[in-house]
């Protein structure tokens, strides 16, 4: 799943307590939940609207 060259130590942690699409991140002592299903969105509609976007600059060339 990960790398094998990563040149921080780094572990996944399977943990039942976070619902399907969650993972948690730490390093050191800072942690931060992430809802993946969200995080996917909202690249995909960034990606979209960039699509959009470059598509009206072409047609308006």
């Amino acid at each position: 799943m990960l790398p094998q060259d990563l040149s921080l130590p780094v572990q996944v942690i399977e943990n039942p307590t976070l619902d399907s699409g969650q993972a948690r991140l730490q390093v050191g002592v800072a942690r931060r939940e992430v809802d993946c299903n969200a995080l996917l969105s909202t690249i995909a509609g960034a990606f979209d609207a960039y699509i959009f976007e470059a598509k009206e600059a072409l047609s308006n060339e």
